[in-house]
């Protein structure tokens, strides 16, 4: 048997009924192969250098203290000020910052050079991504 989406298919072997079975299930067969192969022609959001975030946001991130997050996190054009419930430690560059509640690093376009350009970089991309994603159409039904 082979395992097809959520069928198992049993290959079906010559017997008085196998004709008639092929007849029918071929069709379906064919509907359900070309229903996967429309559903692989979906491409994915292009995240661009906003992949680089486990959080990107715009206006701020809260935590608690027991919180974990690992990836970087930023704000931007909000103040690294709207990162709150962190304790950072800035790097010695000044580029960006380190907590222990973040397996990763944060940043804020009042870091250094060359934080603010990247960061407006990442958001506009983020931008691109959500109107890219928002205008595709609904292949899954979900809402």
């Amino acid at each position: 048997p082979f395992w097809f989406k959520q069928f198992w298919l049993t290959p079906v072997h010559k017997s008085a009924g196998a004709s008639t079975m092929a007849r029918f299930f071929a069709p379906a067969l064919a509907l359900l192969a070309a229903s996967v192969n429309d559903a692989s022609a979906v491409s994915k959001v292009d995240l661009g250098t906003a992949a680089n975030y486990a959080i990107l946001t715009k206006t701020g991130i809260s935590t608690v203290p027991s919180s974990s997050i690992t990836g970087n996190i930023s704000v931007s054009p909000a103040a690294g000020t709207y990162m709150t419930g962190f304790s950072f430690t800035a790097d010695s560059s000044a580029e960006f910052s380190r907590s222990s509640q973040i397996k990763g690093v944060a940043y804020a376009p009042t870091d250094n050079t060359p934080t603010p350009t990247i960061l407006t970089s990442a958001v506009s991309d983020m931008e691109t991504a959500y109107t890219d994603a928002s205008q595709r159409a609904n292949t899954k039904g979900y809402n």
